[in-house]
């Protein structure tokens, strides 16, 4: 039998498919009809399966021991299957399309990829086999093939380029395509490739990261200069320059980019190369209808180089002014000011000593006076004022006087007056206005009980509003947490929504309430299965055992095995027999969980355990009855009777649960507690604020949960005669400090200080010792490298003292204060992003164990950027709660996270500022010495704390005023101005524009001192400037300031009326 009629037999083709070279495989089946592929297509198919099979057994590194894991991963780099090779190849010979859907094996090994240069004898013959079939899905097949995520291919560029030059298949526009050019352009020389320059066009059209250059692009000199692991931009400068690519058809194509699905990195790179080629006059009057649309782009980056392009070229003949002009109002939408201001500048260019532009130019303008930053408003107004004997758009600046800032308002009104346009008379109407909110006020206060006006100083803060002065604070602790403005919480209704509440999770936790709602289904529905119910968790139940790590739930298992384990033995109506086994993924694994995750797992141990005997359907006792962790008194009660009528006993965990989420000062019914036995009366008694009748054989940890949900923050003495720990809130309160001097920024900016003075000593002649250089080389690599090679356990960053370490998990609250001591790298016992809202939601009361660990991370991580890896933002969230006042601790985490690089910790931190301001949490009184005090340390970028305050002045007058009050009290405690103190000056000058105010006689003092044209002393100048309320005074301007200032002041006062209880 020939070779030919051979290899047409099953046998023959999987025999000869191993046994003769790729080559004359491909030649062997070149000729092959449909009928022979039919034929053999069952056995190719089934013969690569089993192959695959194989692979993925040899390779798994789920399910198999830690040492075979390793000698996985590091055999890994040289692995490769020629067998799995060979059978695509059978696959790409007599398969349909279908089964060749499916990237070819390499045949080559891993560490030998990013070398290799030509393909491989398999990678060639795939090419003939296709080429010799040509089936009608070639196409697909190559797109298929050039998808990559991890910047790694099955085909060579050889062979792509046999198969376009065939005419097989065209040049794909797709990104997988564009990818894998980008690789190959890099690596290439357009003189000995010239055929290559026609996909360069690819990387304009798609996001690859070819448009990626840090630095300022250099000119090329050498033509043979240009290095392999260039980037992309390099390269194409190269060739630009040196004649091999088309200048203007590059022009045309980065313009057009800028429109596309670029990132930031990338659009700025088009900047630099459009730059590079420093486009001649005629050029960019060619393109000048770009540029100008560029102006609109949604990237202010983009529109800053517009500009800066636009600018460059006012001199070029056939620049079109006119036409530029009239788009410039596009940019004043922008939030940032950088932009507006620049295209002022711009239009004060092109107007220069043309008359004939000048109506367009104020028309342009006075649609900047809408830009919310005071700058933006002060740069256009100064324009109007200067072209204001030529043209006065009247209509224009009449429809702005509610926009702007008080201080450009007057200037606006000046120009109308000087074009002869009568304006109302403000001073008057804004009096009228506040007197009419300050009458309406007191009738709402009048109806308020005594105890509500105490609390908020309602009196007193009215009092202080009409007199034009700072409001009281508010004792927001004084008032009973008000449950009705909170979101409740629905306990699932049957175990049909129980089954799909488990699916979500086990696909991932976004809330703890989920979770708690699960555990609560299943006490109450327990072991009451209903028809059908094993088939629709089987598929969730093989999720949940999958030989898979990557799955969500495995991270969360190990921190709460008993929570886990109690949803799989229900999945598995295994609950009324002792605990199963782990899931088998988790068989090879030891992991010992923090104290904290032990606690909070203890709740779903307790409930497992008591299936064991036939148990009623019962509620928990600790499922919150409101978001945050909140319990409504009544509902616990209700649910605590429920339990003593079924004559079954309450799991302790849950039950120290549910007296932790009751607020402080709880009242129950008389009625509802006198059929409850006598323990449960006396604690609840005790909870709602009557004196403490604790008997000897009394449960310790029930009475210190009952205390510490009463009074969470304070002593006590009345609990001593019982068995609690005497540390932190235990019957002790906490004292949580703060040590930055630990943090690793601090020690890096230290090191950099001790550099400098040292750099500063060997330039004025003095000598150092050895131990000086070595301390200089260490400040010097940390600066180089941003490695901090300290903090490695010498002391910590947030301390809670009295220590409670060891503390016992039935005593949660001393867990959770113990919990911070553990902590010296990120990941020491940090818990998923979900489990630190969970035990914030622990203890709604005092969430200062959660703002604790929060500190400890971000001052870890205080100049990194966000990262899903290490996130901070979570333990920070309990800020948003309106329902308590801010403690100390919440208000150091508060400006931390205002200091931090983090956009996550920061968006989180700006927004509870902006919350706690128009609930009344914030006060300038509480806010200031914080602030002030971690001021003291000059590694904390003001910059950041800048531009989150910026964002809350422009919320209100009131978060202006608050803001401004801050401020003054930070300018006043310095002795000399920092070298970045403009970052906060300007938001200071924003803040006291928005209310009419100046600064206070103690925050002038630091800034008189400064001379000089820069920066910080321009601002200085603007903001000594300012005049505000005038006790002696008596002229329209200080009766304007103070009414703005009341209009603020009252403002405060209704936002705290509105944000809290109901009166």
């Amino acid at each position: 039998m020939t070779l030919a009629q051979e290899i047409r037999t099953p046998e023959g083709f999987l025999q000869r498919l191993h046994s003769v070279s790729p080559k004359v495989f491909a030649k062997a089946v070149a000729d092959f009809t449909d009928t022979d592929r039919r034929k053999l297509s069952n056995t190719a198919q089934e013969h690569a399966k089993a192959l695959r099979k194989q692979e993925r057994e040899a390779t798994t590194l789920s399910g198999v021991s830690m040492v075979e894991m390793i000698r996985r991963g590091q055999s890994r780099l040289e692995r490769k299957n020629l067998e799995l090779a060979a059978a695509h190849l059978g696959l790409l010979a007599v398969a349909p399309k279908s089964a060749n859907m499916i990237p070819l094996t390499n045949a080559r090994a891993l560490s030998e990829t990013w070398s290799a240069t030509e393909p491989t004898e398999h990678e060639t013959a795939a090419i003939t086999i296709l080429l010799d079939r040509r089936p009608d899905w070639a196409q697909q097949w190559l797109e298929r093939q050039l998808e990559a995520g991890d910047w790694s291919w099955s085909l060579m560029w050889p062979s792509v380029k046999r198969l376009l030059d065939n005419g097989l298949c065209a040049a794909p526009d797709t990104e997988g395509f564009a990818r894998f050019m980008h690789f190959v352009l890099r690596g290439s020389d357009l003189a000995e490739r010239p055929e290559l320059a026609e996909y360069i066009w690819l990387q304009f059209r798609h996001s690859t990261g070819f448009l990626n250059s840090n630095g300022k692009l250099r000119q090329p000199t050498d033509p043979a200069e240009i290095q392999r692991w260039s980037t992309g931009a390099e390269w194409l400068w190269h060739n630009v320059h040196h004649g091999r690519v088309d200048r203007g058809r590059v022009i045309e194509e980065a313009l057009a980019a800028y429109w596309r699905d670029f990132t930031n990195a990338e659009r700025a790179t088009l900047g630099k190369l459009l730059e590079a080629l420093a486009l001649t006059d005629e050029e960019f009057v060619k393109h000048q209808a770009e540029f100008r649309k560029l102006i609109s782009n949604d990237s202010p980056a983009v529109v800053t180089f517009a500009l800066k392009m636009l600018k460059a070229k006012t001199a070029a003949d056939g620049f079109d002014a006119d036409a530029v002009m009239r788009e410039l109002p596009r940019v004043f939408p922008i939030a940032t000011k950088t932009q507006p201001k620049s295209a002022l500048v711009l239009l004060k260019s092109l107007v220069g000593k043309n008359t004939k532009r000048v109506e367009c130019g104020c028309h342009a303008a006075a649609e900047a006076l809408r830009h919310e930053e005071v700058d933006v408003q002060e740069a256009a107004v100064k324009l109007l004022e200067g072209w204001s004997k030529t043209f006065v758009p009247t209509e224009a600046l009449q429809q702005s006087l509610n926009d702007v800032f008080p201080a450009v308002r007057s200037r606006i009104e000046a120009l109308l007056a000087a074009a002869g346009v009568e304006v109302d008379d403000a001073d008057r109407s804004d009096q009228i206005d506040t007197v009419e909110v300050a009458t309406e006020i007191f009738r709402e206060i009048e109806g308020c009980p005594p105890s509500i006006r105490r609390a908020l100083a309602l009196d007193e803060s009215l009092t202080a509003a009409t007199a034009g002065a700072l409001l009281p604070r508010a004792d927001i602790n004084a008032l009973p947490v008000d449950l009705g403005r909170l979101d409740t919480v629905q306990p699932l209704e049957s175990v049909h929504d129980l089954i799909d509440a488990v699916s979500e999770i086990i696909g991932s936790i976004q809330s703890p309430m989920q979770l708690e709602r699960v555990l609560d289904g299943i006490s109450r529905f327990g072991a009451d299965y209903p028809d059908g119910f094993t088939e629709r968790v089987a598929p969730i139940l093989a999720r949940f055992e999958s030989n898979d790590n990557r799955i969500p739930p495995f991270q969360d298992t190990l921190f709460f095995p008993s929570t886990y384990g109690l949803i799989f033995d229900w999945m598995r109506k295994n609950l009324q027999t002792p605990p199963a086994r782990l899931p088998k993924f988790l068989s090879w694994v030891t992991f010992d969980p923090p104290n904290i995750a032990k606690s909070l797992d203890l709740r779903a141990g307790e409930l497992r355990r008591s299936f064991l005997q036939t148990r009623p359907s019962l509620p928990l006792l600790s499922l919150p009855t409101h978001e945050h962790g909140w319990i409504d008194p009544q509902e616990f009660v209700s649910r605590l009777k429920q339990y003593i009528d079924a004559e079954q006993e309450v799991c302790p965990a849950d039950l120290r649960l549910g007296l932790l989420r009751l607020p402080p000062n709880s009242a129950f019914k008389s009625e509802a507690l006198i059929e409850l036995p006598d323990a449960y009366q006396r604690l609840l008694a005790y909870l709602s604020g009557e004196d403490a009748d604790v008997q000897s054989d009394d449960d310790p940890s029930f009475w210190l949960v009952a205390g510490r949900s009463r009074n969470p923050r304070g002593n006590l003495p009345e609990l001593s005669a019982l068995k609690i720990p005497d540390t932190a809130w235990g019957l002790v309160p906490a004292e949580i400090k703060v040590w930055l001097a630990n943090s690793p920024s601090a020690i890096e900016y230290n090191a950099r200080q001790h550099q400098k003075e040292l750099a500063k000593k060997q330039n004025e002649g003095g000598g150092t010792s050895i131990g000086d250089r070595l301390r200089q080389a260490g400040a010097g690599l940390m600066a180089m490298t941003g490695i901090h090679l300290a903090h490695a356990g010498e002391g910590p960053l947030v301390s809670i003292e009295p220590s409670g370490d060891g503390a016992k998990s039935e005593f949660p609250t001393v867990v959770m204060a113990s919990r911070v001591g553990s902590f010296r790298r990120w990941f020491d016992g940090h818990l998923p992003d979900w489990a630190e809202q969970w035990q914030a939601m622990h203890w709604p009361s005092n969430t200062d164990g959660n703002l604790a660990i929060a500190m400890v991370l971000m001052l870890i991580r205080m100049d990194n950027n966000a990262s899903s890896w290490e996130p901070s933002a979570p333990a920070l969230r309990p800020l948003l709660w309106s329902e308590c006042a801010w403690s100390e601790t919440a208000l150091t985490a508060l400006w931390l996270g205002l200091f931090a690089k983090d956009v996550d910790v920061r968006a989180v931190a700006t927004d509870a500022l902006t919350e706690g301001i128009l609930d009344g949490r914030a006060h300038p009184d509480e806010l200031s010495p914080t602030l002030v005090d971690l001021l003291q340390h000059p590694w904390l970028k003001l910059n950041r704390l800048a531009e989150s305050l910026t964002e809350v002045v422009r919320v209100s007058s009131w978060a202006a005023m608050v803001v401004s009050e801050v401020l003054s009290a930070v300018i006043a405690s310095w002795n000399d101005v920092p070298r970045d103190g403009h970052h906060l000056l300007t938001v200071q000058l924003a803040a006291l524009m928005e209310v009419d105010g100046q600064l206070p006689e103690e925050a002038r003092q630091p800034l008189q001192q400064l001379k000089g044209g820069s920066k910080t002393a321009k601002l200085a100048k603007q903001l000594l400037a300012l005049e505000g309320p005038n006790q002696s005074g008596t002229h329209n301007s200080t009766a304007r300031h103070s009414n703005a200032r009341r209009r603020a002041l009252l403002e405060g006062l209704q936002c705290r009326m509105q944000r809290l209880p109901q009166f």
